[in-house]
């Protein structure tokens, strides 16, 4: 075997590893078509969530330099990334609730899924834009929620 050979069995061998990869990629992009744009909102939620989380921590670290360092921590990304797989997989099995068990094309499981996670979002977010605020609409919020 000459150094040619070896590079067309190596040529040879990516084109197929790449197209195994590409069809798995497929296959998962497949499986939740049917709730991509409920999967974008609650997307753009946890991305709101933790845009305001990093808000509050610069906040905090010019308050009180000692609690916080101000800094995006990989910690909080993670979470969001976790969250986001769970809020991926809840909205998949309320989709396969609606089609398999209720047999209904209005997605009413996936719409109250996304809805309640979404409203779940959106509350975090207002607590933290409330949290070691002194504006009047933050001391309204903070009577109600709590403060981070």
């Amino acid at each position: 075997m000459n150094l040619i050979t070896i590079f067309e069995m190596i040529n040879k061998s990516t084109n197929v590893i790449g197209k195994w990869l590409f069809s798995i990629a497929g296959g998962i992009l497949a499986i939740f078509e049917p709730i991509q744009a409920f999967i974008f909102v609650c997307g753009l939620a946890i991305i709101g969530d933790l845009y305001t989380s990093i808000k509050l921590g610069m906040r905090v670290s010019k308050q009180h330099p000692d609690k916080a360092s101000g800094k995006i921590q990989s910690s909080k990304i993670r979470n969001s990334m976790t969250t986001l797989l769970i809020v991926l997989f809840a909205l998949y099995f309320a989709w396969q609730v609606d089609v398999s068990i209720l047999c209904d094309s209005a997605l009413y499981a996936t719409k109250v899924t996304a809805g309640i996670f979404c409203f779940s979002q959106i509350w975090s977010m207002l607590e933290n834009e409330s949290s070691f605020s002194n504006k009047k609409w933050a001391k309204i919020l903070q009577k109600i929620m709590i403060d981070k």
